[in-house]
């Protein structure tokens, strides 16, 4: 992870088992279950992926990452993260 908090762009598509291990971290991710993450599920996961993201600066990059702008990240727009798409 960057020192942006942020993945490091992907350089070719993903595998099958890229994705099933990427969908597996979303539903960790998502500990409401609705399928979707919050902002303060956002939050849970940069800590655990040792990120030190001032909260301004997460909050920016949670309002980036959520391209429909309804308060959460959905699967398809955090595959689109990690992907480094978005």
């Amino acid at each position: 992870m960057s020192d942006k908090g942020m993945p490091p762009r992907a350089r070719r598509p993903l595998t099958n088992d890229e994705i099933a291990d990427l969908q597996e971290q979303f539903d960790e991710c998502d500990a409401d279950g609705d399928a979707r993450i919050d902002f303060t599920e956002f939050s849970q996961l940069l800590e655990n992926l040792g990120s030190e993201v001032p909260l301004e600066r997460r909050r920016s990059h949670f309002d980036t990452i959520d391209l429909d702008h309804d308060g959460a990240i959905d699967r398809a727009e955090f595959m689109e993260w990690w992907r480094g798409a978005s």
